[in-house]
C-alpha cells in the first residue's frame, strides 16, 4: 500500500510539474524578417534570428540599408510581460514599455558596408544575459534582459541609422551623427515561445 501511494504521488507530482512549466526548457530558435521603419522601404529589407534561453538571447541582424559607410546602432527593445501591451502579444508598441514592464538598451553598432548594389549591409552579432546591463552600457529604459524571462519576452530588434552632421568648418561631425538618432530604419519582431501564457 505504501508502494502505491509513493507512486501515485511521484506520477502526480511529475504530472503536474509538467502542466506548471510548459514553457520550453532547450534553447529555441527564431528567425523573422527585417522590415522597414516609417516607410522607408518597401518588403523585407534582410533578416534576423535569434536563440532564446531562460536567461539569454543570442542573434544576429542581417540587413540592407540605404548607404553604405554610415553608422548604425542595434537596439534591444524587450517587453517582459507581453500580455500587459494594450493590443496584446504581438502588437507591443513603445507607449507599452512601463506596462509590460519594458527594456530598451544597446545591443551593437557597425558602419555599413558596400552590398554591390547602390546600398550599404550590415551584418552583426548580438547578445545579453539576464540582469542589469554592464557598467557603461546605454540602456535608457529598464534594466536589461530580466532573469527568467529569455522564453516569455516579446524582443524587438531595431536597428537606427544616423543623421550625418557637418560641423562649423564643413567637416563631419561624428559625435553628433551618432548619438542623434533619424528614424528607426530597419526592425524584427520576435514573439515570446509557446507556453507562456
Amino acid at each position: 500500500m505504501k508502494k502505491i501511494l509513493t507512486l501515485a504521488a511521484f506520477l502526480t507530482l511529475a504530472a503536474f510539474t509538467g502542466v506548471v512549466s510548459a514553457q520550453p526548457t532547450h534553447p529555441t530558435f527564431q528567425a523573422e524578417e527585417m522590415l522597414p521603419a516609417g516607410g522607408a522601404a518597401v518588403g523585407p529589407q534582410g533578416a534576423a534570428y535569434l536563440t532564446r534561453s531562460s536567461d539569454g538571447l543570442n542573434g544576429r541582424v542581417m540587413v540592407n540599408v540605404d548607404l553604405a559607410g554610415t553608422p548604425h546602432t542595434v537596439w534591444w527593445v524587450i517587453f517582459h510581460r507581453p500580455n500587459r501591451c494594450a493590443a496584446g502579444p504581438g502588437n507591443c508598441m513603445f507607449s507599452d514599455l512601463g506596462n509590460a514592464q519594458g527594456a530598451v538598451f544597446h545591443a551593437s553598432g557597425a558602419i555599413s558596408a558596400d552590398n554591390l548594389n547602390n546600398g550599404g549591409v550590415i551584418n552583426v552579432d548580438i547578445s545579453t544575459v539576464a540582469g542589469r546591463p554592464p557598467e557603461g552600457l546605454f540602456s535608457p529604459v529598464g534594466n536589461g534582459l530580466k532573469r527568467g524571462k529569455g522564453f516569455c519576452s516579446e524582443v524587438h530588434v531595431v536597428v537606427d541609422d544616423h543623421i550625418l552632421d557637418i560641423d562649423e568648418a564643413g567637416n563631419p561631425d561624428y559625435v553628433t551623427d551618432l548619438t542623434t538618432p533619424e528614424t528607426n530604419h530597419r526592425f524584427a519582431i520576435f514573439l515570446p515561445t509557446k507556453g507562456c501564457f
